[in-house]
């Protein structure tokens, strides 16, 4: 199935890399206007502030908003592609790791690591005993997110060790709606465990 974005998908698309849109289209006398307007308002990362609507960028950048329509396109389509695509830059890189085993939890943020754990990988991470009562974990997932010029990875760990058993059985339960990904988030590692007939701590 084809998707057809909106120009409203292309432009909260633009706005997650605003930064970098900026600095590729800072010379094209026709987006200065609505660049500049979004970079003074951040309407992206602050959350009390909603989306502007094209009345509104219209009484903003005195741009008619059919062309504003016109515009938003052209930036979102121009920089797609394969070999003409904008070289997008995410050279700001925070690492979060989250670690988890029975009801504790803890974040902590590191600078770059020069090697990722991978899934299914043991971790041993003493300074995290004291806090969630293990220091041998094993990598459960490992997320990437990109926006602005930032790449924020999480890698989600879980007291004990490594079961590929444990993984089949929840990707089963998940693919027969035994247990669904909601659930995943808000209920507790020994609560999961039990609906799928494991015991409390695997």
């Amino acid at each position: 199935m084809n998707n057809e974005p909106t120009v409203k998908d292309m432009f909260i698309a633009l706005l997650s890399i605003l930064p970098q849109v900026i600095e590729h289209y800072k010379n094209n006398a026709n987006y200065k206007p609505i660049l500049t307007y979004l970079k003074e308002n951040d309407f992206y990362n602050n959350e009390d502030v909603r989306y502007p609507t094209f009345k509104i960028l219209e009484e903003a950048t005195g741009i008619k908003t059919y062309k504003l329509r016109k515009y938003i396109k052209e930036m979102y389509i121009n920089l797609l592609g394969y070999e003409d695509a904008f070289p997008m830059d995410f050279n700001n890189v925070e690492v979060y790791i989250y670690a988890q085993f029975a009801k504790n939890n803890v974040t902590v943020k590191c600078k770059n690591l020069k090697q990722l754990p991978r899934i299914g990988e043991e971790v041993e991470f003493m300074f995290l005993k004291a806090q969630v009562g293990t220091s041998y974990f094993y990598v459960k997932k490992v997320t990437h997110s990109f926006e602005n010029d930032q790449q924020v990875i999480t890698i989600w760990l879980k007291g004990g060790f490594y079961n590929s058993y444990y993984r089949f059985r929840l990707d089963e339960a998940l693919a027969k709606g035994e247990i669904n990904s909601r659930e995943l988030y808000e209920l507790h590692s020994f609560e999961i465990n039990e609906r799928l007939g494991l015991p409390r701590y695997v």
